[in-house]
């Protein structure tokens, strides 16, 4: 008599895109807001859960000239933003777009959405980060609101991208 032992495989994880947003999250957390105690009590960071209470109290005082239907479309497009602590509302100050692939429509999703955040927040900046083996090629001159491109085949490369775009342009740390 044979008795059979069934080995069941370890089941492989998947890195999803929700992961690779709060490894940024937490990696901008641990590397900025906890590493310089004065932008720890200047930034604060999410992944745009606070970026509704920020602009609907804005929605009744715009001007008709904004679309209200794009601007609600742009706050459900799913960002990290880093927002500067202010009183009676935080101000956003640079709005992440993290996706999976480099590919033109991801990018003009982004572009669309940070054409009317930026409009709201003018001073604000925009990044697209993506992990991705095989990018599109795109030509940054034809974008306007995306401040800056990154990719990269895996995440210590992307975050190496962005964490030396938002040292020098968001929070001004010389290097």
């Amino acid at each position: 008599m044979v008795i059979r032992v069934s080995r069941k495989k370890p089941k492989k994880t998947e890195y999803t895109k929700n992961d690779f947003e709060k490894d940024i999250v937490s990696r901008i957390k641990r590397e900025f807001l906890k590493e310089y105690q004065e932008l720890d009590e200047k930034f604060d960071i999410d992944r745009g859960k606070m970026l509704r209470a920020v602009i609907e109290p804005l929605l009744d005082t715009l001007s008709l000239d904004f679309d209200r239907k794009k601007i609600r479309r742009a706050m459900e497009m799913p960002a990290i933003i880093i927002y500067r602590k202010a009183q009676p509302n935080p101000r956003p100050v640079c709005f992440i777009y993290a996706e999976f692939h480099f590919k033109q429509a991801l990018i003009t999703n982004a572009e669309n959405a940070s054409k009317l955040l930026k409009s709201l927040f003018p001073k604000a900046l925009a990044a697209y980060v993506a992990l991705d083996k095989e990018p599109e090629k795109i030509k940054k001159s034809k974008l306007k609101y995306l401040d800056e491109l990154i990719h990269g085949p895996n995440f210590e490369e992307c975050w190496s991208k962005l964490r030396e775009f938002l040292a020098t342009n968001v929070f001004g740390i010389r290097q």
